[in-house]
């Protein structure tokens, strides 16, 4: 923890890290709430199934037609940035709309982005980093950081037990949106801050 808060780049890793998982808890609460209102027990352990399934599917699409060399092609900044601008749209999105279709294209369009270009962006950040940054700081954030961003995410997703759906829904879209801002921001700055790094063979921290 020491290590992690006392280093920019290494808090920069977190924050998008946590970023995208309390976006997207927000989401699959939403997803799962209007599919539960839409299929019975049976029917929805099938639905479940089969988005569970096109989320495979979709990644390994992804990956086939070149999502993930983004980064080589047009660096790092560019795939970093690529994600919060993404999840930008689609909170407007998620804030204009009320389907359980939409709602089931956005999860899978989060799932896929994440496994073919944001995650291994954010593995890709670690290279200038120490040995005691790889083994420490990234192991508590893909753990502890991680879980703790999805309580986060859950904690607002309580909110409609308080202010009522309709207005939750506003205020979630609301926190999103600053949350992706502030994500951007920080995804510019790690990339530029890696592309320095590696040019000049130093690590960050």
């Amino acid at each position: 923890l020491k290590l992690l808060f006392t280093k920019p780049y290494l808090l920069g890793i977190f924050g998008s890290l946590a970023f995208f998982e309390i976006i997207v808890t927000i989401f699959d609460f939403n997803f799962k709430y209007e599919a539960g209102s839409v299929y019975s027990k049976v029917e929805l352990t099938s639905y479940f199934a089969t988005y569970s399934s096109v989320v495979n599917i979709v990644s390994f699409l992804f990956l086939i037609f070149g999502v993930n060399k983004i980064t080589r092609r047009l660096g790092i900044t560019v795939s970093l940035a690529i994600v919060p601008v993404a999840f930008g749209l689609a909170v407007l999105g998620f804030t204009m709309l009320n389907s359980l279709q939409f709602l089931f294209c956005l999860m899978v369009g989060s799932k896929a982005i994440n496994y073919a270009l944001n995650g291994p962006s954010l593995k890709q950040l670690y290279v200038p980093t120490s040995p005691a940054a790889k083994s420490k700081a990234q192991a508590w954030i893909e753990t502890f950081g991680s879980r703790g961003a999805k309580e986060i995410g859950s904690g607002i997703n309580m909110l409609p037990n308080v202010i009522g759906r309709s207005a939750y829904k506003l205020v979630g879209s609301g926190i999103g949106m600053v949350f992706v801002v502030i994500w951007l921001g920080v995804s510019i700055y790690l990339g530029r801050t890696y592309t320095k790094a590696v040019n000049s063979h130093k690590d960050v921290c």
